[in-house]
């Protein structure tokens, strides 16, 4: 879907977070997100063989070596200089600042980038906006992440970082407008659910925020955490809206597979004793 190699290295990856009812009953958790660290195997075996090659250059004839390596030196500072490759040193030091959770850091660079050189290429956007939003300056992360959608509009995960910033600035009947495009066929449909059943929890709309949450394959008997999570919080939409015999179902279906799992315990002898 997406051609742009760069553009592939900002694929995103989940953390362990969650868009839950919780967050509307308790606090709103941060939805935060990590690029991948980029490595290339075989750029990797590329580097190695040319280490290899100038090693045996270098034992036949060591002054060309010498030459030929002066020269590529001259032309690397040359270069280097350069606003194009200043710009990519700048943005190699964002998004290490990035994985390193450092997103103040990330997004200063990000501003120099685009103050000094009018730089809006996606890589630099979509950085600026994943970082708004996982300092937690959601309303700032709109437009960088907008932007990027409009760049590449098959990007389902940026389309649910934007419906979380939506969320987070109580923009919910945006964030749902955006959610329900998304097809139940991807890979984070699950992610797309909890988030949906949560804007629909934030306008007390239980009996969507219910019928959405059983779109989930809540008949598994295996829960992964995202599935877990589901069944927590349609447990707690029917525990809100006073259906204690489905509330307490879904509580036992977590219970049944990890009873340390958040309060679930707790919950469980609170509805029994009612």
């Amino acid at each position: 879907m997406i051609s742009d190699p760069k553009r592939a290295l900002y694929n995103k990856v989940y953390r362990k977070t969650t868009f839950g009812v919780e967050n509307i009953f308790h606090n709103k958790k941060s939805c935060n997100y990590t690029l991948p660290t980029n490595q290339n195997p075989a750029r990797n075996f590329g580097k190695v063989l040319l280490v290899v090659f100038g090693i045996i250059f270098f034992i036949i004839n060591p002054i060309l070596v010498l030459i030929l390596g002066i020269i590529l030196a001259v032309f690397y500072y040359y270069f280097s200089k350069t606003p194009k490759q200043q710009v990519k040193k700048s943005l190699m030091e964002a998004r290490k600042s990035f994985n390193e959770e450092n997103y103040e850091k990330t997004i200063s660079i990000l501003e120099e980038i685009i103050k000094n050189n009018q730089e809006e290429d996606n890589d630099i956007i979509y950085l600026l906006g994943s970082s708004y939003n996982n300092s937690g300056k959601y309303q700032e992360a709109i437009e960088p992440l907008k932007k990027s959608i409009a760049n590449f509009p098959e990007d389902i995960s940026s389309k649910i970082v934007l419906a979380n910033c939506y969320y987070k600035t109580e923009k919910y009947q945006e964030a749902i407008a955006i959610l329900q495009k998304i097809s139940d066929d991807t890979e984070q449909y699950l992610k797309v659910i909890q988030l949906l059943g949560a804007c629909f929890c934030a306008q007390k709309k239980y009996d969507l925020a219910i019928d959405t949450f059983k779109r989930a394959p809540l008949q598994k008997r295996n829960l992964d955490n995202d599935l877990m999570e589901v069944h927590y919080n349609l447990a707690l939409i029917y525990e809100k809206s006073g259906d204690i015999n489905n509330a307490l179902k879904h509580f036992k279906k977590v219970f049944a597979q990890d009873i340390n799992y958040k309060d679930v315990s707790e919950k469980i002898e609170s509805l029994n004793s009612k």
